[in-house]
């Protein structure tokens, strides 16, 4: 088990987070050297204590690999890490919201994320990009007053390279739908309530595959034919699905300690596919004692990954969860 979070994966090297400290990962033995922090006015400090890392989210959420170095989403901004200098700098304020939940890179190499804040009145919703290597952001589409609450997830589709969005929360507020322009057009292809909310895409070549993300209703691991849309339940999940990932064909997911009068399990569950299909719980852990809404709800999380063809070891952090809270672990497939 390592302390920290860990972001990326790849060959034989990885990065992980203790707050806003970086450290290189060495897979061959386990190790960890520090590489560089980022320094922000308030929340490099908060970062460093685990309850208030918590209590005030400052924490980073993601790491991308750019052309050099890395993008790195923390509270409210993005910072890019510079190997020449060996530094992090501020390229991007997030205008609402504390982070988007998704970060998707198109073949053209431009990076997209999506507005990710609370927004009861429903104002437009934007999504963002960045035609420079993630140095300068700039408004690529907007959804009109009225329309979502805000944006789950961007992802993009390898058989068709087309980028898949999801939206939510409320009746009608949740879309599954899709551009392949780069947003010059959007196509809704399923629109209405808790159904189709969802934060987690997986694809395979003949299907689509999702979990929803609900406190109102059981949660589900389901997917649609990409010819006929017709949706089809493959697997029952204890809480809402907001964590996931995919390599090749193995796909998996963490389910979220959000209690509701739905979601009364205390634990989170992983589980894992290896073609879409058929789904296995491989891992559990239970939630800490700190309270959800103040402390954050309790799930795993996973790494970015890159260069790896076939998944073998399955690496996740805790959050919130009892014994694994700010660590990593591992299982393999």
């Amino acid at each position: 088990m390592l302390l920290g979070k860990t972001l990326f994966i790849g060959d034989n090297t990885g990065v992980v987070a203790r707050g806003y400290k970086l450290f290189q990962f060495d897979k061959t033995n386990n190790s960890l050297s520090p590489f560089t922090t980022i320094h922000d006015e308030f929340y490099t400090k908060l970062s460093g204590n685990c309850y208030l890392r918590r209590l005030f989210r400052s924490e980073i959420t993601g790491l991308f690999r750019l052309n050099k170095g890395y993008l790195i989403v923390a509270k409210k901004c993005f910072f890019s890490y510079n190997p020449t200098d060996k530094k992090c700098h501020k390229v991007f304020d997030i205008p609402r919201g504390s982070k988007p939940l998704k970060i998707c890179i198109a073949p053209s190499g431009i990076f997209y994320f999506g507005e990710y804040f609370q927004n009861m009145e429903k104002q437009a919703v934007h999504i963002y990009c960045s035609e420079d290597n993630a140095k300068s952001w700039q408004i690529a589409y907007t959804f009109e007053e009225g329309n979502i609450n805000h944006i789950h997830g961007l992802f993009l589709d390898p058989y068709t390279n087309r980028i898949w969005v999801t939206t939510g929360d409320r009746e009608n507020e949740c879309i599954i739908g899709y551009t392949e322009d780069e947003f010059k057009t959007f196509k809704e292809v399923f629109r209405g309530g808790q159904e189709y909310r969802t934060c987690q895409l997986f694809f395979y070549k003949d299907f689509i595959v999702f979990g929803t993300d609900t406190q109102y209703e059981q949660n589900v691991i389901k997917k649609f034919d990409r010819k006929t849309l017709e949706i089809t339940e493959l697997q029952k999940v204890q809480g809402s699905v907001i964590k996931g990932g995919q390599v090749g064909d193995v796909a998996f997911v963490s389910t979220t300690v959000e209690p509701s009068k739905v979601n009364t399990d205390k634990y989170a569950h992983l589980w894992v596919s290896k073609d879409g299909l058929h789904w296995e719980e491989r891992f559990k852990a239970k939630k800490d004692w700190l309270p959800a809404t103040l402390f954050q709800f309790g799930t795993f999380e996973f790494p970015q990954y890159y260069g790896i063809k076939k998944l073998e070891r399955l690496y996740f952090s805790g959050r919130a969860l009892k014994g694994l809270d700010g660590k990593t672990t591992y299982i393999d497939l």
